[in-house]
């Protein structure tokens, strides 16, 4: 397969594209290295959803395309690759300053670069730039996009009360139990 990247550079935009053709949105592609391995994981999104089947589809897709291109393309020898295709989940990773736009007013979590991790609510996003309102500061913290190493939307589960029905003070009628013959 024919590509106009550099060699040695990693097939995002063509992952992307392989993602966008088969209709479902490529939320993310992380590459890593885990035990001498080359890990790729791409998230995957729908309107409806993700399954296993959509996983499959795009993985095979993908797989295809790595797996026809020249020995290496990547800068390294991808004899020992691995795949994981999934959907991102409720505590979604957050990739680029739009999915931060788009998840204004959630709860995050952040790892930064030079200090550590923290939670709050995403307030606001500039240019290069978002504001925070970490739990128990009363004014928002401001990070510049380029000092956040990762991010990733918080789950918070929702308890939500049920109405009972006042218990009555009238005594209850007892039911008078049958008699066997």
């Amino acid at each position: 397969m024919q590509t106009s990247r550099p060699k040695g550079s990693f097939p995002r935009e063509e992952i992307v594209r392989i993602v966008e053709d088969l209709g479902y949105e490529c939320v993310g592609i992380q590459q890593t290295k885990e035990n001498d391995r080359t890990v790729f994981r791409i998230f995957i999104d729908s309107l409806g959803g993700i399954t296993i089947k959509d996983c499959e589809t795009v993985s095979r897709k993908v797989n295809l395309m790595i797996d026809t291109m020249e020995e290496g393309s990547f800068g390294e020898n991808l004899t020992n690759y691995f795949l994981e295709v999934s959907s991102p989940g409720v505590e979604r990773p957050l990739f680029t300053l739009q999915d931060y736009v788009r998840f204004l007013g959630k709860k995050v979590h952040l790892v930064l670069k030079e200090e550590g991790s923290l939670e709050g609510i995403l307030q606001s996003v500039e240019e290069e730039s978002l504001s925070l309102l970490v739990e128990g500061q009363e004014e928002p913290r401001i990070f510049s996009f380029e000092s956040i190493e990762k991010g990733h939307l918080v789950f918070e589960f929702e308890v939500k009360q049920h109405a009972h029905k006042p218990k009555s003070d009238a005594p209850k009628k007892k039911k008078k139990k049958k008699r066997k013959p």
